[in-house]
């Protein structure tokens, strides 16, 4: 009884950090709605092959542009601009690409800088609201197409497509504050990430937004290194690719919390094809990742950070030619909880690989996951503290060589409790194999002894 309430009392104080930052998150989203304020701008800037038609998300879901990408001037260039109660003056700045369209700025004072090409703006040092805008189809080898340095930043209804860039095809913040609402970012390449590169410290909130078919190398759609906090909620990232976290990629930032959103068909030549996490603290919530494929590990996440929380996810028919393919955690601490892993496909642990990890699991669905090697289900090993899966329902889980449904080895202290076993499959082990270690197994439901097999080499 001691025990349970103190389960339910890590439990509860989880719950509440949760809601807390639920509650930051909302605050932020209100700050969208800052109108009146800070100037606000109306911005159409498309290359060539023609305009972007879209007024809501979701013909932004299904009818982006089909243009192609241009390297000449634009076609249109227009900015209009009214002041805002707080910062009167607008300054904006512009590439070459602007020569001979200043008759089409109003209420900006605008400076050409040479030194940028093409039809590049930059905002330096400001406040600003842009909405219902357009960038398309520009290409110059510009750090994006939307330079933001020192600022803060609110964009609302506006389409960035087709644009190829060198730091990010979209958006490239450094040392700002950026507010993404109700946009899409189609199709847009950068060097570094696809859509948005956030460096300096950044802060990034993107709500209500839809990613699709951008390329980087670190991050198809989001790219954060050396950031603050980033918060993603009900926002759709489908069919990206990159090296590392096609969808999302975040790496020495000061924390992530991604939430509601769902990753569908992203492709990663390496690691994460949903999310790649690194030295990052995070929180993936209610998301729902389905049918990404990593060629190394983390078909839908890739995760080596220390502080961590997945509660409520599905990771849905993701593959890995390596490590896990639903979900990967390296050296990581934290919960998962909640959550489902379902016809996920990889080498170790089909739903969910764990090494060097101080994670506990509880209260989550593993039904028809498979792994080549180990694992079908669960892989761990080596885990840096106790190591607890408790109350998990394991179904028709299935590993070619060891441990249809939980693969573990070296693991010191660990538990399987309070779990229902059912129909899983492997050569060696049908439930459980486990290799060179010292776990507890005897309180587990339909849990047949000749399913389980210990090894101690």
């Amino acid at each position: 009884m001691v025990r349970h309430s103190a389960a339910a009392a890590g439990m509860a104080l989880r719950w509440r950090a949760l809601f807390a930052a639920l509650l930051s998150t909302a605050a932020l989203v209100q700050s969208v709605n800052i109108g009146g304020r800070w100037p606000e701008c109306i911005i159409q800037i498309v290359g060539s092959k023609g305009i972007v038609a879209a007024t809501s998300l979701q013909e932004r879901r299904s009818d982006a542009s089909s243009s192609q990408q241009s390297t000449g001037p634009p076609s249109v260039a227009k900015i209009d601009c009214v002041p805002g109660t707080e910062t009167a003056q607008v300054t904006l700045t512009g590439g070459l690409g602007f020569a001979g369209f200043a008759d089409n700025f109003t209420g900006v004072d605008f400076v050409q800088d040479d030194t940028l090409p093409g039809a590049i703006l930059k905002l330096e040092g400001q406040n600003l609201v842009i909405r219902d805008s357009t960038f398309s189809n520009l290409a110059h080898g510009a750090p994006a197409t939307l330079i933001v340095i020192n600022s803060t930043l609110s964009i609302t209804n506006t389409t960035f497509a087709s644009n190829t860039q060198a730091a990010a095809g979209a958006i490239f913040m450094n040392g700002s504050s950026v507010t993404v609402y109700n946009s899409l970012f189609d199709r847009n390449k950068g060097f570094q990430s696809g859509a948005i590169n956030a460096i300096g410290g950044s802060n990034l909130l993107v709500n209500l937004t839809v990613f699709r078919s951008n390329d980087g190398s670190q991050g198809g759609g989001i790219g954060m290194q050396g950031g603050g906090k980033l918060r993603v909620i009900e926002s759709l990232f489908l069919r990206n690719t990159a090296q590392n976290g096609a969808g999302i990629f975040v790496q020495k930032s000061a924390d992530a919390f991604v939430s509601n959103c769902t990753f569908s068909s992203n492709t990663a030549a390496v690691n994460g094809a949903g999310v790649f996490q690194e030295l990052t603290k995070g929180t993936l919530d209610a998301c729902i990742l389905r049918a990404n494929k990593a060629q190394t590990g983390g078909g839908g996440y890739y995760n080596r950070c220390t502080d961590v929380s997945f509660v409520r996810n599905q990771f849905e028919n993701n593959t890995a030619n390596a490590g896990g393919a639903g979900l990967e955690l390296n050296q990581c601490v934290g919960d998962v909880q909640l959550c489902i892993f379902s016809r996920n496909r990889g080498e170790k642990g089909g739903g969910l690989f764990m090494d060097q990890c101080a994670t506990n699991v509880a209260n989550t669905t593993f039904d028809s996951n498979s792994a080549t090697l180990l694992g079908g289900g669960l892989y761990r090993s080596f885990p840096s503290d106790r190591s607890v899966v408790k109350g998990c329902k394991f179904a028709k889980n299935k590993a070619n060589q060891y441990g249809g449904a939980i693969y573990e080895q070296n693991v010191a202290d660990g538990a399987v409790q309070g779990c229902r076993f059912s129909a899983n499959t492997a050569p060696t082990g049908a439930a459980i194999y486990s290799r060179m270690s010292s776990t507890d197994i005897a309180t587990n439901s339909n849990l047949d002894s000749a399913d389980v097999e210990y090894a101690d080499h």
